[in-house]
């Protein structure tokens, strides 16, 4: 697509990879001035990868180097700030710069379903005759489509961008949400005096960094406080960054958000390539985006309040590639952009106890619910060394009378699949994984053994690899032995199981 030749120019590229340590590429003169902090695709091994460019690096004359292939950015995705609070963050965790920046800008993957429309082909056939080729109607295609019909990706991407810079190319976006919808705002409801007080703190501290501690109990109102304080960012121009732990909590979240605000944005790794393209493009737009730890990455241009509901949460750890904790990094965050923080919960970790106490976090309570407990909670510890399967005779006893007066229960239970090992009576073999050491999950429905760590998965053998005895038995009850087990001795019952299996 363009002739990428070799200049004397040459860059340092932080590929988005496991390895330590950067790479020294050449520059080619026809993919314009290199830019700190612009994506990159470059020749690595036996194929390409994508990198970021850390910098100009001196050029080596007696080693010879491969040139960077394409450039896929005209500037780069974080401004100084964001860019100085990663070098910060690689310095705290010892990361990798390639799995530093693979992590930062993996929201900006996934960019083949980009489609694009030709405005005139014969001037696009003027100026870039081989990218004119690729669009055979006067309909949209997407940059995968482009790929595939051109053979080879050396170049193309910039020439798609130069080409739409120059009014050549159009990038066709779908509509997000809330141009589509109909939304009617409700009223908020009048806040309790603690609320207020939790309120007034934070709204005077909105041109600052300010981390809080919201305190308080379930039922107390913390989310009226974040949205409260929202509503005075959102109508003075900025924008919220709402972080839960879990993917489970952003339909409620939404839900509330949409309530108060018409520009809501979402982001997890449950959703589609384009729902995430459409944030992605109309981020700028957005109010308030809700988000699990991943989304504390998007660059939003104008965020004046970052909110930590659930600070304690363990999911806003990451445990794979670069480790790192996303409440931590959001506190860092607001320090580098000079903006409040509030992190809330009902139990608050240690840490943030601990920044309490020596004065770095400002506490604010909420010590009562906002609707009083009507009916008492009243909890029974059962002893279950003697009783025989999952269920005692106390929670029998519980589950036909709720069933009897028409109610509803809910048995938590936090073991997956059927049974948490599979032992040999013969010889007291377990089936590990080979990778993890630990003990293989008895998934019976599917027939499988079930790393929960690694996610390995094999057939349930029929016959011990040990001492060859058809003799297993299964240890302990899971999910799917409960749910077996309330099948057989309330067959009247309708039950339905939700787990991560299903």
């Amino acid at each position: 697509m363009l002739n990428v030749s070799n200049s004397n120019v040459c860059v340092e590229v932080a590929v988005f990879s496991p390895l330590a340590g950067s790479f020294t590429y050449r520059w080619p003169g026809c993919l314009g001035e290199p830019l700190t902090g612009i994506r990159v695709q470059v020749p690595f091994g036996k194929g390409s990868r994508f990198g970021v460019i850390l910098g100009e690096a001196k050029p080596l004359a007696d080693i010879k180097l491969k040139s960077v292939w394409d450039r896929l950015d005209e500037k780069p995705l974080f401004d100084s700030f964001r860019t100085h609070w990663l070098e910060r963050v690689g310095r705290y965790y010892l990361a990798r710069p390639g799995e530093l920046w693979s992590s930062a800008l993996g929201w900006g993957g996934q960019d083949d379903i980009r489609r694009f429309k030709c405005i005139d082909r014969q001037q696009l056939a003027d100026v870039y005759p081989d990218l004119a080729t690729l669009f055979r109607t006067r309909g949209a295609i997407t940059l995968k489509l482009m790929l595939q019909r051109s053979g080879q990706t050396i170049g193309l991407r910039y020439a798609i961008a130069k080409a739409c810079g120059e009014g050549l190319l159009e990038e066709v976006y779908p509509d997000p949400l809330w141009r589509k919808l109909d939304i009617v705002l409700a009223a908020a409801p009048e806040p309790t005096a603690f609320q207020q007080q939790a309120i007034t703190s934070i709204i005077a501290n909105l041109q600052k960094f300010q981390p809080f501690l919201l305190f308080g109990r379930t039922g107390s109102g913390k989310t009226e406080v974040y949205l409260r304080a929202a509503e005075q960012v959102i109508e003075a121009g900025g924008q919220v960054l709402v972080l839960v732990p879990e993917i489970g909590l952003t339909p409620l979240w939404l839900s509330r958000l949409k309530q108060r605000f018409r520009r809501v944005g979402i982001w997890h790794s449950a959703m589609t390539a384009k729902e995430r393209f459409t944030v992605r493009e109309y981020l700028h737009e957005t109010d308030i985006l809700i988000g699990t730890r991943s989304a504390l990455f998007l660059p939003l241009s104008n965020l004046k309040m970052i909110v930590v509901d659930e600070e304690h949460d363990i999911s806003f750890k990451q445990q794979d590639g670069m480790a790192y904790s996303a409440r931590d990094m959001a506190v860092l965050l607001a320090q580098e952009l000079d903006i409040p923080i509030v992190l809330g919960s009902a139990t608050p970790s240690l840490e943030s106890w601990r920044q309490v106490q020596a004065g770095h976090y400002q506490r604010l309570n909420l010590p009562h619910r906002v609707v009083a407990e009507t009916v008492p909670i009243r909890s029974d510890v059962i002893d279950m060394r003697h009783v025989e399967g999952p269920v005692s005779d106390a929670l029998f006893s519980a589950l036909k009378q709720t069933l009897a007066s028409g109610e509803q229960s809910i048995l938590f239970l936090n073991r997956r699949g059927y049974a948490p090992a599979l032992q040999c009576t013969a010889c007291g073999d377990v089936p590990e994984c080979p990778d993890c050491a630990m003990r293989l999950t008895l998934h019976r429905r599917a027939g499988q053994l079930r790393c929960h760590s690694c996610g390995l998965r094999r057939r349930t053998p029929k016959t011990c690899e040990s001492c060859g005895e058809a003799a297993f038995l299964p240890l302990g009850e899971g999910i799917e032995k409960l749910d077996e087990w309330l099948a057989e001795h309330i067959p009247e019952v309708r039950f339905a199981q939700f787990d991560r299996d299903i």
